[in-house]
């Protein structure tokens, strides 16, 4: 039995690529004019286009957001007890979900949440339901360079956290997971050395990628500025 991904976007697809043949059942798309298989959840006529993948699937890798909307919410559970119930879910979050009591302050899976985001709260129902959730930090890897994002100026803050997770340690994460399958449980995912983009800056200065006349509007923190602590999973990991 195989693993289905629902979305591909820059996680699925990557570990889409890495899955030997015979674990990769399919994948979706919003698009109709994707090769993939069409799915929307915001369109209930395209669930039924899953049954024949999702037949032949153990496991399902959930990678969009659960909810953008309030409406989403039941949606979204509403599907995962059509399709997913008797599947092993892995749905992919972010760490943004958890809120620090103060700027800088270290959060992990047991940390109060953004409840008033729906994102988050379909998140917590899928979990009560069975579904698994990986919340990701700042993805890093092929086309997602942190320098870029300073380059662009998109980094407006100096001091706040960034919580690098790299590719391949998403993948591996996932991957393990998948083994396990621990239903219901939720584990946040970064690489474990959180930096503030000050730091990250000096550091590319030292290596002759940054100029020397960058700078950041703002030399301050956020109130939700954060560090990420992963020892959960990385017990998982590194046993």
């Amino acid at each position: 039995m195989g693993i289905f991904i629902l979305g591909q976007g820059y996680v699925g697809s990557y570990y889409a690529q890495s899955l030997e043949r015979s674990q990769f059942i399919g994948g979706t798309s919003r698009r109709k004019q994707d090769l993939k298989i069409h799915f929307d959840l915001n369109q209930k006529d395209t669930w039924k286009n899953l049954i024949p993948y999702l037949s032949n699937s153990e496991s399902v890798l959930w990678t969009f957001p659960a909810a953008k909307h309030e409406s989403d919410i039941d949606l979204s559970l509403e599907f995962f007890q059509t399709y997913l119930k008797n599947h092993f879910t892995l749905l992919l979050g972010s760490t943004s979900r958890y809120n620090p009591l103060f700027p800088d302050a270290w959060v992990n899976e047991d940390t109060s949440l953004y409840l008033n985001q729906p994102r988050v709260l379909a998140e917590e129902k899928l979990k009560d339901a069975g579904a698994c959730l990986l919340a990701l930090a700042g993805i890093t890897g092929p086309g997602r360079d942190p320098i870029l994002w300073l380059k662009q100026r998109k980094i407006p803050y100096a001091f706040k956290y960034f919580n690098p997770v790299s590719l391949p340690l998403i993948l591996k994460a996932i991957s393990s997971l998948m083994h396990l399958k621990p239903n219901g449980e939720s584990y946040c995912l970064c690489d474990g050395s959180p930096k503030t983009w000050k730091d990250t800056a000096d550091d590319y200065y030292s290596l002759g990628r940054l100029e020397q006349e960058f700078v950041f509007p703002y030399y301050t923190t956020t109130f939700d500025s954060k560090r990420v602590n992963s020892a959960k999973i990385l017990k998982i990991l590194n046993p």
